[in-house]
């Protein structure tokens, strides 16, 4: 799980390969990305000062993935290994 202390939001990786986005205020679902990694998301982390309302995902399938943190898309992706 990753949220930044000015976020209204934190991010939650799940086994399933989804990202669960939670609002911080109410504790309620905010957003699900199906299928974000195939296999379990294993990290998480929040960026707002260097890459601009970025995420980052990394998943079992190898791939670390940038997320547009105001659209929810995927805006990057980059193949870090093959141990899927």
């Amino acid at each position: 799980m990753a949220a930044h202390n000015t976020s209204e939001v934190a991010f939650a990786g799940m086994e399933t390969g989804d990202v669960k986005v939670y609002d911080l205020r109410t504790g309620g679902l905010v957003k699900s990305l199906q299928e974000a990694h195939r296999g379990g998301v294993n990290a998480v982390e929040m960026d707002y000062v260097v890459s601009g309302y970025r995420f980052f995902t990394g998943g079992n399938d190898g791939l670390l993935k940038v997320w547009d943190m105001r659209k929810y898309e995927c805006v990057s992706q980059v193949q870090v290994s093959n141990n899927e």
